[in-house]
């Protein structure tokens, strides 16, 4: 029993190559465009105020729609004896 029983698996990877660099697993390009979608206020208190204001009325409304799509639903299901 020459074998490691908690030894982590190994597994044959095809997509890396021979060389042993591994492929990145980021995009430095794509975290820093998404970084400014979510964060356009910083340091500008006026800006995160609105954005904040923003972010809650569109919490609401899908909040409200969810309730009314499936309170109509339930009425109707009542309605038809489902």
């Amino acid at each position: 029993m020459t074998e490691n029983l908690y030894a982590p698996p190994k597994s044959k990877v095809a997509d890396i190559g021979r060389d042993g660099v591994s492929p990145a697993i980021w995009n430095p390009n794509s975290a820093a465009n998404w970084s400014l979608i979510f964060s356009p206020a910083l340091g500008e208190p006026a800006k995160a105020s609105v954005a904040k204001i923003w972010v809650l009325v569109t919490l609401l409304v899908l909040v409200g729609t969810t309730v009314v799509v499936v309170v109509s639903f339930v009425a109707s299901a009542f309605k038809h004896g489902v």
